[in-house]
């Protein structure tokens, strides 16, 4: 596999009215098998430092993430209990397996017998000093907010969790417009998606992506999307405005708690850039897809209820997730309210919120 090369992309600022603000811990509590270390959840059985691969975004051992979060950085890959950062490492060069000659770099996941402008040989390798948070402006200059742009530390608008429990394999106007409102949270153009499809229903996916397209021509906005398989979901984090997980068809509890443990310094630290997560529900024979985002520390629920046809509420109108969505509509089959503490609901039944929006300050 070659990637594209990685170019940390800076979103801007968006209203904080309109959003209101949130706490990185979820409702107050952590996920199960996580508990409260700071303002932070961490698994029950990690450390409070950070390791070789800590926030500093180093090559230390998977599962000794920063803050005792589990899984790579963002833009690194796990290879033999490493993570590497493919784009210029000479010995996994895109990809785990591919190595590059003693005479050549590996530029952007790509093995070449030079290190062209603007990049910069580095301890880390051929770097782009412009772009890259570890190297920005100069070999070793890193950036807090882990963005660089144009060979300067940026600052970073808050992130963005939103869980839907609509199934897109049949959708109304409004459910689409929920999902493509949280895909567009995004302020790139053409947006970046990197999208997880695991056992995703054709149907679901397809239904997905209509929604995305007919938000994008109401909004005069362009997206462009990248499936990324489960083990590279952390390398190519780094160059995408917005994370959709699609709901998973198959799979056991465990199984989707653990792809979210490795994934759990990623999504933090892809939360505190300003990256966008979005993961949408459906049914299954496992709990429920969110599951994933438990596992990663990042949301908390003790479950979901499908129903089907029931009148939603919009609760939070001037949330940006709802722009253009009606007060209330018609939830079809298979919508879902998820029994959960998070009180950042936009989208609600009686018994239990249907959509929850939560920002992430960095």
């Amino acid at each position: 596999m070659r990637s594209k090369d990685l170019a940390y992309l800076v979103s801007l600022f968006v209203v904080f009215a309109a959003f209101g603000c949130g706490d990185p811990l979820v409702g107050g509590e952590c996920a199960k098998g996580f508990r409260a270390n700071g303002t932070r959840c961490v698994p029950v059985d990690g450390g409070d430092g950070g390791g070789e691969d800590g926030g500093d975004g180093g090559t230390g051992d998977a599962g000794d993430g920063g803050g005792g979060r589990t899984g790579c950085s963002v833009g690194r890959l796990e290879c033999d209990g490493k993570c590497v950062r493919p784009d210029v490492d000479r010995n996994h060069c895109g990809d785990c397996t591919t190595a590059c000659d003693s005479d050549e770099y590996c530029v952007g996941g790509t093995c070449m017998d030079s290190c062209p402008a603007p990049r910069k040989e580095c301890p880390d390798g051929c770097v782009d000093i412009t772009s890259d948070p570890i190297n920005c402006g100069d070999c070793d200059v890193q950036c807090a907010s882990g963005v660089c742009a144009m060979g300067v530390c940026e600052l970073v608008a808050p992130g963005h969790l939103v869980v839907i429990g609509h199934d897109y394999r049949s959708s109304n106007g409004p459910m689409r417009r929920v999902l493509g409102n949280s895909v567009f949270l995004a302020q790139g153009n053409p947006v970046a998606m990197l999208a997880y499809e695991g056992s995703v229903a054709t149907a679901a996916r397809d239904g997905i992506n209509a929604a995305i397209d007919e938000t994008a021509t109401i909004l005069g906005r362009t997206w462009s999307p990248t499936a990324g398989d489960a083990g590279f979901i952390t390398y190519l984090l780094a160059s995408a405005d917005v994370f959709v997980i699609y709901p998973q068809a198959s799979g056991t509890d465990a199984e989707l708690r653990n792809l979210g443990a490795t994934w759990s310094q990623a999504l933090t630290e892809f939360l505190d850039r300003g990256g966008i997560v979005v993961l949408a529900e459906g049914p299954a024979s496992h709990a429920g897809t969110w599951q994933i985002l438990e596992g990663a520390g990042v949301f908390q629920a003790n479950g979901r209820t499908v129903v089907n046809d029931d009148d939603l509420s919009v609760s939070s109108p001037l949330d940006a997730v709802v722009v253009g969505v009606p007060i209330s509509y018609k939830g079809l089959k298979n919508t879902m309210w998820f029994d959960t503490t998070e009180d950042t609901t936009v989208v609600s039944l009686p018994d239990g919120p249907v959509v929850v929006h939560r920002v992430a300050v960095p």
